[in-house]
């Protein structure tokens, strides 16, 4: 008998890859229990970790650290203060902005602002925020 052949690169990824989800099903729970305690401790972390899954599913650009990440206690656009909550998202929650969504997860593109305020900015353009807030503000003048 003699030894056995080693394997390729791509058979050895393939074996850890498989690997990996067996231990993460037979751990799913103290898995999840570490990662909320992680969110808790951390909610920085938390948002990076999430930034980087979704930059790599949809192929955003990412080269952003843990530390590009900051929390601030106010929302600068809204200006209400930023509330963790636990399980939930509210209107006060943090959330990771990205400017210029088409640049990625890059340094110079990303923000820490409500998610309030982000809910706003996703779906409209520079343009049509304008033309709401002076209708607003005409709406606001009659009374």
């Amino acid at each position: 008998m003699g030894r056995p052949r080693k394997l390729t690169d791509e058979e050895r990824r393939e074996h850890h890859r498989l690997s990996g989800q067996a231990w993460f099903e037979k751990n799913k729970e103290s898995h999840r229990a570490t990662v909320r305690r992680r969110t808790q401790r951390d909610p920085a972390w938390s948002m990076w970790s999430a930034a980087k899954k979704r930059a790599k599913k949809e192929g955003l650009p990412f080269d952003i650290a843990r530390e590009d990440v900051v929390i601030p206690k106010t929302c600068p656009v809204l200006g209400i203060i930023l509330e963790k909550s636990e399980g939930f998202k509210s209107d006060r929650s943090p959330s990771l902005d990205r400017f210029k969504p088409e640049l990625g997860y890059v340094r110079g593109n990303i923000n820490v602002i409500s998610s309030r305020a982000n809910t706003i900015k996703t779906n409209a353009t520079l343009n049509e925020i304008r033309k709401l807030f002076y209708w607003m503000d005409e709406q606001n003048a009659r009374g």
